[in-house]
């Protein structure tokens, strides 16, 4: 009967994707998204400035944290006024939003000192329920669900894949449940899977035991990586989930390079601005050839704290400007 069960997982999968894992020959605006950085929402005028900024850019999508400790900075005390302005945001300019639910709220944290964010909550029902909550204020505006952000990545989840996978699969009939409509995105793999080439084989494996779906859509990182090392990811990605009989859609939640000369590290790709702009035109586009459904450029805005080598990924600066980037990234968007 088990092995019944994985055969239909697999075939059900399969039905449900092979329609839109085809590569986009010409991607509408709807196919491009936006991360923007959760400091962005502090200020309500700064969050209408952003939401504005990535209108003219004519994208469709905001990838953004719906942080569990935001939400619920302690033990059943709920606070959603931030979230409520950025749906609203979005909403007044016609942008679909990615969510992200991530980390874990240091109350619920397994760490001992209540500190650690990036460990695995100590009852991953709690996170469940975090989930469901928030799904369900937010279904009229927020159309996907990403869980977690590069898990396999230990900077930001320090448990083990199966681990993830567990809480994966636990998550995902609590977000259908809640908004029967939404789509759930695994947490976009550092890399293109990369930082642990054993993480998505592990994950796979957990959902294939459980005999049921765990994602809709499958997604990975291309941040920093040669136009070459994108083109190996897809392959590489595609021949792990396929041996699992899987063909979901594919969806790039970070691409990424910054227009600091003294961090740009990809040859070719060398000489500052123009050279950020020549990045983003040589691989955006190569993401959707090779079948991506939804590419996410990180970031909007450039950090204003300190992020090492993605201080200055923003197509814009820290103040608004426009970057060569960002005029690049209009005319892609509107298919010139």
């Amino acid at each position: 009967m088990a092995l019944i069960a994985r055969a239909l997982l697999s075939l059900v999968l399969l039905a449900t994707s092979v329609a839109v894992a085809a590569p986009a020959s010409a991607p509408g605006p709807g196919a491009y998204g936006l991360l923007l950085d959760f400091k962005r929402t502090e200020d309500p005028g700064t969050l209408r400035a952003s939401f504005a900024q990535a209108r003219q850019a004519g994208v469709g999508w905001m990838r953004i944290d719906f942080l569990w400790h935001l939400i619920e900075p302690s033990q059943g005390r709920l606070q959603w006024s931030r979230y409520d302005s950025v749906t609203q945001a979005a909403r007044a300019n016609g942008i679909a939003l990615l969510g992200i639910l991530d980390y874990t709220a240091p109350w619920a944290s397994r760490d001992p000192a209540a500190r650690d964010d990036k460990q695995p909550p100590r009852d991953p029902a709690s996170f469940v329920r975090y989930a469901t909550q928030t799904v369900e204020r937010y279904r009229d505006t927020v159309t996907a669900w990403q869980v977690w952000n590069e898990p396999d990545h230990p900077s930001f989840w320090k448990g083990s894949a199966e681990e993830y996978a567990r809480l994966l699969a636990l998550v995902y009939p609590a977000i259908k449940a809640a908004n029967p409509a939404a789509q759930v995105v695994v947490g976009g793999l550092a890399e293109g899977g990369a930082a642990d080439p054993r993480f998505l084989e592990s994950v796979l494996k957990v959902c294939r035991d459980l005999g049921r779906p765990c994602f809709d859509v499958f997604a990975f990182h291309t941040n920093f990586r040669s136009p070459a090392d994108v083109r190996r990811q897809f392959a590489t990605n595609r021949q792990r989930l396929a041996a699992f009989g899987l063909n979901p859609p594919i969806w790039v939640t970070e691409a990424s390079y910054t227009s600091d000369s003294r961090q740009q590290t990809v040859p070719g790709y060398q000489d500052g601005e123009s050279a950020q702009a020549r990045y983003l035109t040589d691989t955006v586009p190569l993401s959707f050839e090779l079948g991506a459904a939804r590419v996410f450029w990180a970031t909007l805005y450039d950090y204003r704290a300190e992020h090492g080598r993605y201080t200055a990924s923003g197509l814009l600066g820290v103040d608004g400007r426009p970057k060569p980037a960002y005029e690049t990234f209009r005319r892609m968007t509107a298919g010139q």
